[in-house]
């Protein structure tokens, strides 16, 4: 009985590192960057927390990977965000090599902004990356 239950509790391991190998080995590019941080303006923020900010409870999102051939080591993915009256697109490279991911390009309503922006939606959750004096520079008045 012993021994079986030995042989039982191996199998399950070995099922479980199979399956680990398998998830964090076959995830698409799009999947990386979901699960992915970057390194915004000296913050480790995940990008599923920016996604969230951005899209709220009523926008929509897309993910898809762009074609690209300059740097054949990364892939490029974009998601597109929909929310009331405005349109998000945010670009991600993810280097493969360095399992890195990064913010290439943030534009609001086709107009190329500041990745400063970005925090005032992220700060909407309880977690607030910057000191409470930066929401001075955010005017309530310009829609954002």
């Amino acid at each position: 009985m012993k021994r079986s239950f030995i042989i039982k509790a191996e199998h399950i391991v070995l099922f479980l590192i199979a399956a680990a190998v398998l998830t964090f080995t076959s995830c698409s590019p799009v999947d990386k960057v979901k699960l992915s941080s970057i390194d915004l303006l000296g913050n480790e923020i995940p990008v599923w927390r920016i996604v969230r900010g951005l899209s709220g409870s009523s926008g929509t999102v897309v993910w898809s990977q762009e074609k690209q051939t300059a740097v054949k080591e990364w892939d490029v993915v974009s998601v597109k965000i929909s929310r009331k009256n405005r349109q998000f697109l945010l670009l991600f490279s993810y280097d493969r090599k360095e399992k890195e991911c990064r913010l290439v390009e943030y534009r609001i309503n086709g107009k190329q902004e500041s990745p400063f922006y970005i925090y005032q939606y992220v700060t909407l959750t309880r977690y607030r990356y910057l000191p409470e004096f930066v929401d001075y520079f955010f005017d309530p008045s310009d829609g954002r």
